[in-house]
């Protein structure tokens, strides 16, 4: 299996579209880095008028308070914002400017968008390709089962999204503590007591929750280059879900039956923020519809293969 993997891996790094995905990763995150330094330098605010703005948050949760039609959630969170915002005026303490480590950290998550649809190309291509130029015929004539040359192509897939993801993760780093520095801090309440988050803690959550939904889309194209020829297919479709999954979401969202498709509990971040679309999704059932469709992808994926003719 170890030799299948390899073998598979130095086909991908043999392509020189792998290098331009890898250059393309690298180079966002030098664009995010230029892009923040450029539009900090027009930031001319007042350093204390955070205080204000926070004075005027304060005020305007103290007042929904008095609204006797929230519910028990919406007024515990309210009420955890108020403390926070309460916290920062009596400890002189302000959100992060966007020109800082935490802010630029934070922001560097968002550049997954690239390892995701990286991610989607190939693993709708490292089966579908083979299958379409004819090369597969060299490896399913070989005495090696074919579950094991499906295994190790999914695994490629799997391993190509983490490389990409560790990627941006360490470049992401490593620019932010030597071109910003610490301002500030993010607060949260753990526990009934509020505390400053771990810049790298968050960070860390923050990519392995955007895995949710790179991982099950990996699956979805890599389910579809194994049932198609045509890896382009599989590509834009799984694309197109991807891109409307939010609106079509939106325009379900009053039905219970939508929160059973992968497409609406993917994001992880937002049901982690509590900022879905959907009413009472929680972490665990979020996971759980994810890891069902998996197995769902993976088992149709190598039942497909294991069918398919030699010659097709």
């Amino acid at each position: 299996m170890l030799k299948l993997i390899q073998n598979e891996w130095m086909k991908l790094w043999s392509k020189k579209a792998t290098w331009v995905m890898l250059i393309i990763t690298i180079t966002s995150i030098v664009i995010l880095l230029v892009g923040t330094k450029w539009i900090s330098s027009f930031d001319d605010t007042d350093k204390n008028a955070w205080k204000l703005s926070e004075q005027e948050n304060v005020t305007s949760m103290k007042a929904s308070l008095a609204d006797e039609q929230l519910s028990k959630s919406e007024r515990q969170e309210i009420e955890d914002n108020l403390k926070i915002s309460q916290y920062r005026l009596d400890n002189n303490l302000p959100t992060p400017e966007l020109n800082s480590t935490q802010s630029f950290l934070h922001n560097s998550s968002t550049l997954l968008m690239f390892t995701s649809l990286f991610s989607v190309i190939v693993a709708a291509g490292i089966v579908a390709f083979e299958f379409g130029t004819g090369s597969i015929k060299m490896l399913l004539t070989r005495p090696i089962a074919r579950w094991k040359i499906l295994l190790s192509k999914l695994l490629t897939s799997v391993s190509f999204s983490i490389v990409l993801g560790v990627i941006t993760l360490l470049f992401s780093v490593i620019f932010a503590y030597l071109f910003f520095s610490n301002s500030g801090a993010f607060l949260e309440i753990s526990n009934g007591k509020i505390v400053e988050e771990s810049t790298i803690g968050q960070t860390l959550i923050d990519y392995l929750l955007a895995y949710g939904d790179i991982i099950i889309s990996l699956l979805f194209a890599f389910m579809l280059g194994s049932l198609f020829n045509s890896s382009a297919l599989a590509i834009g479709l799984t694309l197109f879900i991807s891109f409307f999954a939010q609106t079509i979401t939106m325009l379900l969202a009053k039905y219970t039956f939508i929160k059973f498709f992968w497409f609406s509990v993917s994001d992880l971040s937002g049901i982690a923020n509590d900022y879905t679309i959907i009413e009472d999704l929680t972490m665990g059932f979020a996971i759980t519809i994810l890891l069902i469709y998996a197995v769902i992808f993976i088992t149709i994926s190598f039942i497909r293969f294991n069918k398919r003719d030699i010659t097709a």
